[in-house]
């Protein structure tokens, strides 16, 4: 099976499985575990981009760096070495608002 809503997909693979649980010679029927990946689509405005200096490349590094991270440089501490990374607050980032106001990168 295979789908966009995945509380649908578990409720019917659930299912499935009630359904054939009793099946002689059937041994480690499992359901595969499933979990929700958030995803943000970014649409991007080529023609404004391009007004102010920028590509679609910059705005997609940005939010990579703000929703995920983005190694920056590093730190050295003696024989340690500590990378340095930026990335929005955890309220932010989980917040499409949040990313689309952020200030142009220069």
């Amino acid at each position: 099976m295979f789908g966009l809503d995945l509380a649908t997909l578990r409720e019917l693979a659930r299912a499935v499985r009630d359904n054939i649980e009793g099946t002689a010679g059937l041994v480690d029927l499992q359901v595969e575990q499933q979990t929700h990946v958030p995803q943000l689509s970014v649409a991007v405005d080529r023609e404004a981009l391009y007004r102010y200096g920028a590509s679609p490349k910059d705005v997609l590094e940005q939010i990579e760096a703000a929703v995920g991270r983005r190694t920056v440089g590093q730190i050295r501490e003696g024989d340690r070495v500590f990378d340095l990374v930026v990335r929005l607050v955890e309220g932010a980032r989980n917040d499409p608002d949040a990313v689309t106001r952020l200030p142009p990168h220069r």
